[in-house]
């Protein structure tokens, strides 16, 4: 629960950081934060996490100091940060500055952790097979996300879903299949099921629905 209101805290604040640019990552993972600013050979330069935590120091003449060596690299051939084994904790704002006569953002990330999604399973309900009337259920294997729509011919009206959060559910009729997709920026996972013996007539064209 704290790992999604942080998340929805982010969302609400970047695109108030200038020059910010959104990168999404999957927990475990690894993640390289670039630089492509050209740096003074004078200058000193920085890493920031959430404009306060020195990720890295790095001085002419000297060799960096690296204040997380277990989870953190730094290239200081092209000053980019390597961040390894992401966590829920790492989601923040990273900042690259730059030192000399002035003080100089030369690279900006918000960086956003998600878990991957949970596998979903796909349910079918007949009601009318002459009408293409079928009830349709796209339920996560843990339970916590389900969506449950009536779908008619080429239209489906959504009957009562639960708080999606970060991630969406998309379900669609193409071909002879009905697919769910669960999806969030990292990820994705489908279920499938036979629609051929749900219609008599099979609509000419795919039905889509999304929630």
């Amino acid at each position: 629960m704290a790992a999604v209101v942080l998340l929805l805290l982010l969302l609400a604040l970047v695109d108030s950081i200038e020059g910010s640019e959104r990168q999404f990552v999957k927990s475990g993972s690894n993640l390289l934060l670039e630089v492509t600013a050209k740096i003074g050979n004078d200058d000193i330069f920085f890493w920031k996490f959430n404009n306060s935590d020195n990720l890295v120091r790095f001085s002419p003449g000297s060799e960096p100091k690296i204040k997380y060596t277990e989870k953190t690299d730094f290239f200081k051939q092209n000053y980019s940060l390597l961040l390894r084994n992401v966590k829920h904790r790492d989601t923040g704002n990273y900042k690259a500055q730059a030192n000399g006569d002035t003080e100089k953002t030369v690279a900006e990330y918000t960086v956003i952790v998600q878990d991957p999604v949970s596998p979903v399973n796909l349910t079918v309900t007949p009601i009318n097979s002459s009408f293409c009337n079928f009830t349709v259920v796209c339920i996560t294997v843990d339970s916590q996300i389900s969506g449950t729509f009536q779908c008619e011919n080429k239209t489906c009206h959504l009957l009562n879903q639960t708080d999606l959060k970060d991630s969406s559910l998309n379900v669609y009729v193409k071909e002879s299949s009905i697919f769910c997709n669960h999806s969030n920026q990292v990820s994705w996972e489908q279920d499938e099921k036979p629609f051929h013996s749900l219609c008599k007539n099979l609509p000419a064209s795919s039905v889509f629905c999304l929630f």
